[in-house]
């Protein structure tokens, strides 16, 4: 990760603006197209880990957030694990 990054899937931007994972997977291309690097934020919702589903959360919002993303552009990928509910 550079100097020049910026995070997408934010919970609080996830919540609030109600970014879709589409969305989210558009600002890491474009970050990434750019030059830059990107730190991906996935998380499940309070709701969702009370139901045991945080697995399976993050596990879709990692393919939608990545989908398009080259093995050779991972390096320019970082993941935080951020939810919703911490």
């Amino acid at each position: 990760i550079s100097n020049e990054e910026m995070d997408a899937g934010h919970s609080e931007r996830r919540t609030i603006n109600e970014e879709s994972d589409e969305y989210i997977n558009c600002q890491c291309l474009r970050l990434i197209e750019n030059d830059m690097s990107v730190i991906l934020c996935i998380g499940e919702t309070e709701l969702e880990y009370e139901k045991d589903l945080a697995g399976a959360v993050c596990e879709v919002q990692l393919k939608k957030g990545l989908a398009g993303i080259s093995n050779e552009e991972m390096d320019r990928v970082a993941i935080a694990y951020e939810p919703v509910w911490a």
